[in-house]
């Protein structure tokens, strides 16, 4: 590589780490509405208790609150997790999720504009989840939360220094979900379920913390 090569590629690399935003820790609320159902057929190795063929829903319509944490960026990507989530389905009732395994990556151009575009996939293990029964009626059965992959596009919008507004479309969403519903009826399903188009929209705020 000539030196003139290297001169030039270093000057790209000091114009981009001068004109980036500084890496800090932000962390705020986020809104999300899921309008898909998804789902398959619930399995009973004992047809005596009369649930072989009940409908095993993977994903109901909801609407949610959560909080998540944000750090970057590093030249031009970002990682983001989720913290805790509450949410309420249009079928009734509702869950509470804590500390979701996982997180998202974050890519974007690496400047400081005011409005900034980004693309982001990732997934994640939901350990912990307290709420509704998972019998939602006589025919249906919700899985336990399971393995979620994602993908999407966003932009977020400074409002001041410290604060940014963004707005996202989930784009991409693959859940696999396994289940025993409920003690006492035994029985097990696993089901995958993937979607291409509008899967989740999310909107929120971030709060820078520390740089």
């Amino acid at each position: 590589m000539s030196r003139t090569t290297i001169t030039l590629v270093a000057v790209a690399v000091g114009v981009l780490m001068a004109s980036a935003e500084p890496c800090g820790l932000r962390i705020g609320p986020r809104l999300t509405f899921s309008p898909n159902t998804s789902g398959g057929t619930f399995y009973s190795p004992d047809d005596t208790l009369g649930l072989h063929g009940l409908n095993l829903v993977t994903e109901r319509k909801y609407i949610s609150a959560g909080l998540e944490a944000e750090y970057g960026p590093f030249l031009f990507f970002r990682l983001r997790g989720e913290i805790a989530q509450a949410r309420i389905y249009t079928t009734g009732g509702a869950d509470v999720i804590l500390f979701p395994l996982g997180g998202d990556i974050m890519i974007e151009p690496p400047f400081k504009w005011r409005v900034l575009p980004y693309a982001y996939f990732g997934g994640e293990l939901v350990p912990f989840s307290f709420g509704s029964s998972s019998l939602v009626d006589s025919n249906t059965v919700v899985a336990s939360p399971g393995r979620h992959l994602r993908a999407g596009i966003g932009g977020r919008f400074a409002l001041t220094p410290r604060i940014d507004a963004f707005a996202e479309v989930q784009a991409y969403s693959d859940d696999l979900s396994a289940s025993t519903p409920e003690p006492g009826i035994g029985g097990f399903s696993q089901t995958e379920a993937t979607l291409v188009g509008l899967a989740k929209v999310h909107a929120g705020v971030r709060f820078l913390l520390a740089r």
